[in-house]
């Protein structure tokens, strides 16, 4: 099996604002560079959808940077590509939650749709889960997902493939961990299977700036200095996890890469042309969770939150 390319650099979260499309950065370049060696051919024409995690409005950590929504955006626009910026939030809709980042207008005035992920198509999916993807995932030519990587009370710490759960529609989500989340092996089949069923992908995994202590909300931010791309999402969080020190037996999702045998899961299935983990010196201080909580909800839990969304709606 030929070895999968991780693009692995140091690179800090610059300041400023990110509502504009025009601007130039380091981080431009970057990207520049990487999509020249990642992306499969010309892109223009294509529909590709830009996949952040957009978790909710309020909290910028529990979010992706939005300077990387606009730097994607920017080059997916030189390239000629048709772009959406999607996601299906756990709290409210992605146009809030683009719109507290400060970004929404500067999307919509450039041409890109911005919205929450809807269309629910039902996939049966390898592990015997059936699912509702948003049709827009799965028809898109190309998914780029960008998420920041954050501790997980629940799956220890996530970034790329996990990102790929916000494709299932609404409160299917919470569905999914209600029924299947007393089984942390089947609910890391599941997301696996949701991962393997989405179009190609070119994943950017965000650790400039982590969310630690806590997550995937409520956490404390911690300035790693580093960002990563690949065409596996896999890979990608195998880099990350590797440079941490993590262990697979504290990660449900990598841990159940690894059993399937998943191409990415082991640090043997990758090459770095950019830097390597073992050249690259990390801040001290980092807390990931010692404990995982129990990644089932409450069925009262999922009640009152249909019961909000619905009330919501109707006034």
């Amino acid at each position: 099996m030929a070895k999968l390319p991780v693009y692995l650099d140091t690179l800090q979260e610059e300041g400023g604002h990110p509502g504009a499309l025009e601007n130039s950065s380091s981080l431009d370049d970057w990207l520049s560079d990487v999509f020249a060696r990642l992306l499969p051919g010309s892109i223009k024409g294509q529909n590709v959808l830009v996949k952040p995690n957009l978790l909710k409005a309020g909290e910028e950590l529990c979010t992706t940077s939005p300077d990387l929504i606009t730097a994607v955006c920017r080059q997916l626009l030189d390239k000629g590509a048709r772009v959406c910026v999607a996601d299906s939030p756990a709290f409210g809709n992605a146009e809030k939650v683009l719109e507290f980042l400060g970004i929404l207008e500067t999307l919509r005035k450039n041409g890109i749709k911005a919205c929450s992920l809807k269309s629910p198509v039902c996939r049966h999916l390898p592990c015997g889960i059936k699912i509702g993807i948003s049709k827009t995932a799965l028809e898109a030519d190309l998914v780029l997902n960008i998420p920041r990587f954050k501790a997980h009370c629940q799956m220890g710490a996530t970034c790329a493939v996990k990102n790929t759960f916000g494709t299932v529609v609404g409160f299917r989500k919470a569905l999914a961990h209600m029924m299947h989340g007393q089984n942390p092996s089947v609910f890391a089949d599941m997301i696996l299977d949701i991962c393997q069923a989405l179009p190609p992908m070119l994943n950017v995994s965000d650790a400039r700036k982590i969310m630690h202590k806590g997550g995937p909300s409520g956490g404390t931010a911690f300035r790693l200095g580093v960002i990563a791309a690949a065409a596996s999402p896999v890979a990608a969080d195998t880099c990350m996890y590797h440079l941490l020190n993590l262990l697979p037996e504290r990660i449900p999702l990598w841990n159940q890469a690894r059993i399937r045998g998943i191409p990415g899961s082991n640090m043997e299935d990758l090459f770095f042309p950019r830097k390597n983990p073992r050249d690259i010196r990390l801040p001290e201080g980092i807390i990931m969770p010692e404990v995982l909580e129990p990644i089932t909800f409450n069925p009262l839990r999922f009640l009152k939150g249909r019961i909000k969304s619905l009330l919501k709606r109707l006034f």
